[in-house]
């Protein structure tokens, strides 16, 4: 009897263990499990989305346990991404790799604003090419480039002819670009460059004084829930999509 009760309390164990945990790929023909909670002060999150990334694109909500799960996944390297506008997560995310066992339970906490990598971006308003004002936090929920530019800088226009590219081929999975242009106007820049994504007016260096450092083009990845993930001075095409599409 004794046997049995330390039998069931085990499973029980390992039940509750593997739910906040990542399976183990051993072979090629494995399959992966992401399962874990989102909690608020110990009591679960439930509505929230999560997005999964890198290894494959997905987007999951929380149940009314707090619990997330993707399944049926391959072996391979893949971010976990829990998002809800003015909130923060510690961790703010999970990037899990094919044979790693990690505990994938996120704690919601205030969130931390700031301009550097691992902060979260604030909300801003600047008009657009069309006149219309425009927030950081209408495409909130998607990847964003921020893209510092001026129309006098060389390299801000080599870039400018590639971008629209790279928005055509990732808008529909859920990325924007935002050029802040320092000195032009937004209207000609986008005419010259046949650009659809919003080009705004940071004439009054207002976002600059926030986010500036290096030289122009500066090139900033949100990911789902604004967090800074890549900020780099000038501009290299192909580090610039890497960091994109880590975060799709």
């Amino acid at each position: 009897m004794l046997k049995k009760l330390v039998g069931a309390a085990l499973s029980a164990f390992l039940i509750v263990g593997l739910a906040a945990c990542k399976k183990d790929a051993t072979g090629p023909g494995d399959t992966v499990e992401l399962v874990g909670r989102v909690l608020s002060s110990g009591q679960p999150v439930a509505g929230l989305n999560v997005y999964l990334s890198w290894g494959a694109s997905q987007v999951t909500q929380t149940d009314g346990a707090g619990t997330y799960q993707f399944s049926g996944l391959t072996a391979g390297n893949y971010i976990i991404t829990p998002s809800r506008q003015g909130w923060g997560f510690n961790p703010s995310n999970y990037s899990v790799g094919s044979a790693t066992t990690i505990d994938l339970n996120f704690q919601v906490q205030q969130p931390v604003f700031g301009s550097t990598v691992d902060e979260i971006a604030a909300n801003f308003s600047l008009i657009n090419q069309s006149g219309q004002l425009v927030s950081l936090y209408d495409y909130f929920g998607k990847v964003i480039l921020l893209d510092f530019s001026a129309d006098w800088c060389q390299p801000c226009q080599t870039e400018a002819t590639q971008l629209q590219s790279l928005y055509s081929e990732l808008k529909d999975k859920g990325f924007v670009v935002i050029t802040l242009l320092g000195v032009g106007k937004p209207a000609v820049w986008a005419q010259t460059y046949s650009l659809t994504f919003p080009i705004v007016d940071d004439t009054a260096l207002g976002q600059w004084g926030i986010y500036g450092e290096g030289n122009i083009p500066l090139n900033i990845v949100l990911d789902r829930n604004g967090t800074i993930r890549y900020k780099v001075s000038g501009y290299s095409a192909a580090d610039v999509k890497d960091a994109i599409k880590k975060y799709l």
